[in-house]
């Protein structure tokens, strides 16, 4: 999928990897949450192709435990509630996307 020679693949890699910061940074440091909802929710759309499905996996773990661990203090249920809907919501369309293909092989 993601061939190490392939500028636009690496290219979208370091996209994920930068909106994963962004999230982080505007959720903990800033205090931005809905900031960072819609940067994680940019983030959820490059798991479908720009990054490997085990690494998407694990950068979603990795942020919602960020989130929801409340390292950076008490956090709104409302706003723990959005960022898991968008996941939910993103996994849900990965889902039915790999379905669709699968049915045209």
């Amino acid at each position: 999928m993601n061939s190490p020679r392939d500028p636009r693949a690496n290219q979208r890699n370091r996209g994920f990897k930068a909106l994963k910061q962004m999230t982080k940074l505007l959720f903990l440091e800033l205090h931005r949450q809905n900031d960072a909802l819609k940067t994680y929710t940019e983030l959820l759309t490059y798991t479908k192709s720009a990054v490997t499905r085990n690494y998407s996996e694990k950068s979603i773990n990795g942020i919602l435990d960020y989130v929801g661990g409340g390292k950076g203090g008490a956090v709104e249920v409302d706003i723990l509630e959005k960022f898991y809907q968008s996941t939910k919501k993103a996994l849900e369309e990965a889902k039915n996307e790999v379905s669709q293909i699968g049915r045209f092989q």
